[in-house]
């Protein structure tokens, strides 16, 4: 960061201590709306270009106890957002974009022991990752494993949100890169065109700079 966007920062929280709360809380909601409105337009023409290529990914996802998901293709993207009223007006409130990686492939998983199967079962709801379970039961019809079958298809859900006390956005990345959930925080000003940019190619799993560029929100 030089001096003059140091001294910017400075100067643009002095005038925020300034305001009145409600003010404040229509400054603070335009400025996300601002961002918002962006990160919306590009992850929306985004999706509409990915649809009709479907790329494929050489992007993988491993899942203790299932296996490696592998040969990807990038499908059935949506983009939507959703407002809210502040003193009167509406502003963005958040931006969501999912999509899939998607592939013809179904695992199938057997675990004749119950804790094994139990630990599966809730890798994949951890996971969000849809499947079938045929469970396996003894004469006294206790559960003692299971047989699954989970399509390796994976949704990947980006949810950016405003933040009500701070001219903030809180990218929330989900299934992206692995199976995790991922929240960055990001300064309103500094989601722009370049951002977005590093965005598109994480997902489209090219080096970017988008994780280096926020930081981690809780």
């Amino acid at each position: 960061m030089g001096l003059l966007d140091e001294l910017k920062q400075q100067a643009d929280a002095v005038s925020h201590a300034r305001m009145s709360d409600a003010e404040r809380a229509r400054d603070i909601a335009q400025r996300a709306d601002a961002a918002l409105q962006k990160t919306y337009a590009y992850l929306d023409a985004l999706g509409k270009q990915l649809a009709v290529i479907k790329p494929a990914t050489a992007r993988t996802f491993m899942l203790a106890g299932v296996g490696k998901f592998e040969n990807l293709t990038l499908a059935d993207f949506f983009a939507d957002y959703r407002k809210k009223t502040v003193d009167d007006k509406e502003y963005l409130d958040y931006v969501h974009f999912q999509y899939q990686y998607a592939s013809p492939k179904i695992f199938e998983v057997v675990k004749d022991n119950i804790t094994q199967k139990e630990q599966v079962e809730q890798y994949l709801w951890e996971a969000n990752l849809k499947f079938t379970l045929d469970e396996f039961r003894n004469e006294r019809s206790r559960v003692t494993g299971g047989k699954f079958k989970i399509p390796a298809t994976i949704g990947a859900v980006i949810r950016a949100d405003s933040q009500a006390d701070q001219a903030e956005i809180v990218f929330t990345l989900r299934n992206v890169e692995r199976f995790e959930t991922l929240k960055l925080c990001y300064a309103t000003e500094a989601v722009d065109d370049a951002l977005l940019e590093e965005l598109g190619k994480l997902i489209l799993a090219r080096p970017n700079q988008f994780r280096a560029r926020g930081a981690l929100a809780l």
